[in-house]
């Protein structure tokens, strides 16, 4: 939908790229990976508790992610490579953050922070957090509730820790967290329909706006460790 492209608040690439150009969306220094879990939508708050002095743990070793587990951190990243809107919905999505996040050799069980447009994204999670960027030490969500709410920090690191150029990321959703545009449960290319992305600007990172499912260009994945 061209109509999203003026919510993009000066991000002229961005807004290009959305609108169907081939104006690349940042830095794409790897193959594109190969291709889940679907809760139902929860209305249910997420566990709202401070994670106060979160040690720091070793990202790298294997096991259960958050407080009171084997690591003390989560991990986050955006996977290098783009896709177009017919990646398989969320089985698929799933699939491909976990083959980058092997591919990168991190640990753990990653999935997509994802929308079909009948669930809400957030409640796809089941580990408290603290979540931090791939290959940096800042705290992005500090805790499961914070999945719902935009923040200021960027969502721009791949799975090997380097930062992206304007990494614009799928998500079906639109504010909080709940289904958006999904592009048939990204299963189609249809022009007719349309997809919700969000990017790396502040406080745009669940929702920037919508673009027609196909586009080109296509887009990263948000993808969590859970």
């Amino acid at each position: 939908m061209r109509r999203g492209c003026a919510l993009l608040f000066g991000l002229a690439p961005l807004c290009a790229a959305a609108c169907g150009s081939s104006i690349d969306l940042g830095d794409r220094r790897g193959a594109d990976a190969a291709a889940g879990d679907e809760s139902r939508l929860d209305e249910s708050g997420g566990p709202t508790d401070d994670a106060g002095d979160a040690g720091r743990g070793d990202a790298s070793t294997s096991g259960t992610c958050g407080r009171g587990t084997t690591r003390s951190r989560c991990q986050v990243f955006v996977t290098d490579a783009r896709t177009e809107a017919d990646f398989g919905g969320l089985a698929g999505a799933d699939a491909r953050c976990a083959a980058a996040a092997s591919g990168a050799g991190l640990k753990g069980a990653f999935k997509a922070y994802l929308s079909d447009g009948t669930i809400a994204a957030w409640s796809r999670f089941h580990a408290e957090g603290p979540w931090q960027n791939v290959g940096s030490q800042e705290l992005i969500f500090t805790t499961a509730a914070e999945l719902k709410v935009d923040g200021p920090h960027p969502l721009d690191r791949n799975e090997r820790g380097e930062v992206l150029g304007i990494p614009g990321h799928w998500t079906g959703v639109r504010e909080q967290g709940f289904g958006g545009a999904a592009c048939n449960g990204f299963t189609s290319l249809s022009r007719s329909l349309s997809g919700s992305f969000g990017s790396n600007a502040p406080s745009r990172w669940l929702f920037q706006a919508d673009v027609t499912c196909d586009s080109p260009v296509g887009f990263h994945l948000l993808c969590l460790e859970d």
